[in-house]
């Protein structure tokens, strides 16, 4: 009942001019009385835009006096160490470093090249055997969204 108010009161919201690129990419519900909300947004967000949308969702919370007002409601990006869910967070992650498990289960390390609405294109370094020797040589996969099981962004401190 809470997770589907507050995500019709977000749809609401994101319909704003400052919130239009807004979109939801998760909402826990950790009893007793904790919630997470997970936003990201096509041109980035800030602490400023997390607030607003915390003051706006508070404001339902409270006028329902929803755990007796006793209660932590956390507002943010869904941060690097969350999976990606949607194709327009791979667009925004395009050029970064990317871990990808596929769901025959195989683990690609690669450069995210471009994505759409109905794939990925990761750029990878492979080891081939040329005579005697092994070259490194670049190679490209397109990959549809349906082939992925998880994907996070890969943080590099180079």
């Amino acid at each position: 009942m809470i997770e589907e108010k507050i995500a019709s009161l977000l749809e609401a919201k994101f319909k704003e001019e400052e919130f239009r690129d807004f979109y939801l990419v998760d909402l826990e519900i950790h009893e007793p009385a904790r919630i997470g909300v997970f936003v990201d947004a096509d041109s980035g967000l800030n602490t400023v835009q997390c607030a607003k949308l915390s003051r706006y969702l508070e404001e339902y919370l409270d006028e329902k006096n929803w755990k007796d007002g006793k209660y932590i409601l956390e507002v943010s990006s869904p941060g690097v160490d969350r999976p990606l869910k949607f194709p327009r967070q791979y667009v925004k992650n395009i050029g970064k470093k990317i871990e990808i498990k596929t769901a025959e289960g195989e683990k690609l390390r690669a450069t995210l090249k471009d994505a759409n609405e109905d794939f990925v294109v990761l750029e990878y370094r492979d080891k081939i055997k040329q005579g005697k020797k092994k070259k490194h040589v670049v190679k490209q996969l397109e990959l549809p969204y349906e082939a992925i099981k998880k994907a996070k962004i890969r943080i590099s401190f180079n």
